[in-house]
C-alpha cells in the first residue's frame, strides 16, 4: 500500500485514473478483513491472510513479540500428536 502511495504523490499516474477510488475502505470493510490475538503488548488487530483454504485455513500459531522477548533459541518441535499445519 505505501508503495502505490508513492507512485501517487509521485504523479505517475494521472488523476483521472483515480476518479471514483474510494481513499479509505469503510470501517466495516476493514473489520471483516481483519482478526485480533493477545500479544504480550496487549492485544493486536491485524489483516487476516490473503489466502483461503477450507480444509487448512492459514494461521500464526504464536502473537508477534517485542525483539529480545524469546531467548535466542530455536523452538521446541510440535509433537506427532498435534494437528493442523504451522505458520
Amino acid at each position: 500500500a505505501r508503495t502505490g502511495q508513492w507512485i501517487l504523490d509521485r504523479g505517475l499516474v494521472p488523476p483521472q485514473a483515480l476518479a471514483g477510488v474510494p481513499g479509505d475502505l469503510p470501517e466495516e470493510e476493514i473489520a471483516r478483513l481483519c482478526t485480533e490475538v493477545d500479544a504480550p503488548d496487549g492485544r493486536i488487530r491485524y489483516l487476516k491472510p490473503v489466502v483461503s483454504m477450507p480444509d487448512t485455513p492459514p494461521h500464526w500459531t504464536r502473537p508477534p513479540v517485542p525483539l529480545g522477548y524469546h531467548a535466542p533459541v530455536w523452538p521446541e518441535k510440535a509433537s506427532a500428536g498435534s494437528s493442523g499445519a504451522k505458520a
